[in-house]
């Protein structure tokens, strides 16, 4: 699933640079407990400008750790803020930062005199101020029938598509490119590749038979999955992105349905077979470690609202079936 891959390359679920102080760029804090504003804010009304302390953190900028986007660190913030014409820019953005903190430690104090200084905790994931996501028994409940769902969704597409289709590395395959001027071109090349370690039954984005809009997909787009199968034709690398819920809906012509659009292969058709198998481990995996990342980060009712819970009971039901 996208939110778990996305994190696995260095990158946040959502493609975004991590959080991070809206004033300094700081991953470790927020502008709520940014150090750097009381002094900056002193420097400014004694128009020390640009500042001269070599403790100042424009002056010793923090490296980022490596996911933030590349204009979005410290020592690019740093940089802006020094030169001339962004001075004003800086005074703003301190000026806000400050109101920011000032009103959050003014609620703060709020509620400390209140005796409100820290709100009952409870489980992010089931809701109960009982225990925390730790001891969440139904969270590891849950776990465990969504990694034997996905075993069940990568045992079946592995039957069809490698052992029905012969679709692996190795296959010699023909794909017809759908162009903007509506001349098709079907070329022949060799697979070379398909994104195994993050296939996931979120590839099964239209899993639910009682949804009357065909256009939109059952599941949240971060938790959703696209087969990518690699492969060279002609000496070069070319890519193409399988419909996801071709297991479902799966041709006995073996032929595979593409992404649609300009210039996207639209079909891929298996010419010769790849005799290269899979292993059981693959199979067995079921990739839990990408389950426990999502359950993580989301709640149940987030994971039920957003069609993962009803993707986890189609494919567990499926393998109850099959046992």
């Amino acid at each position: 699933m996208r939110i778990y891959n996305n994190s696995q390359k260095g990158s946040t679920p959502s493609g975004n640079s991590a959080p991070s102080c809206s004033y300094c760029r700081d991953e470790s804090h927020r502008a709520t407990d940014c150090p750097h504003i009381e002094g900056d804010w002193a420097m400014f009304q004694n128009f020390q400008i640009p500042c001269s302390d070599p403790d100042n953190w424009t002056n010793n900028p923090v490296q980022s750790s490596g996911n933030q986007r590349s204009w979005n660190q410290q020592t690019n913030q740093a940089r802006w803020f020094k030169e001339p014409h962004g001075w004003s820019k800086w005074y703003l953005a301190c000026e806000t930062a400050k109101e920011k903190k000032d009103k959050a430690l003014a609620k703060r104090a709020k509620a400390l005199a209140k005796g409100k200084s820290r709100r009952v905790s409870k489980c992010g994931f089931c809701g109960s101020v009982e225990h925390n996501r730790r001891a969440c028994s139904a969270m590891e409940d849950f776990v465990v029938r969504a990694t034997q769902a996905n075993r069940e969704w990568r045992k079946q597409f592995y039957e069809q598509i490698v052992g029905q289709l012969g679709l692996s590395e190795g296959a010699l395959i023909q794909a017809s490119c759908s162009r903007w001027n509506s001349n098709d071109e079907t070329i022949t090349g060799i697979v070379t590749s398909i994104n195994w370690d993050e296939l996931h039954m979120g590839c099964d984005t239209k899993w639910n038979p009682v949804n009357s809009n065909r256009w939109s997909p059952d599941l949240h787009h971060s938790l959703q999955q696209s087969v990518t199968v690699t492969f060279t034709a002609d000496g070069q690398t070319k890519k193409t992105q399988i419909v996801g819920d071709m297991v479902t809906k799966m041709s006995l012509g073996g032929v595979i349905s593409g992404r649609s659009g300009y210039n996207a292969f639209k079909e891929i058709t298996v010419i010769s077979p790849s005799e290269k198998p899979m292993s059981d481990e693959w199979i067995d995996q079921g990739h839990e470690e990408a389950i426990r990342f999502v359950t993580k980060k989301r709640s149940y009712q987030q994971l039920k609202d957003q069609g993962f819970v009803g993707l986890v009971d189609k494919w567990f039901k499926k393998s109850k079936q099959n046992t």
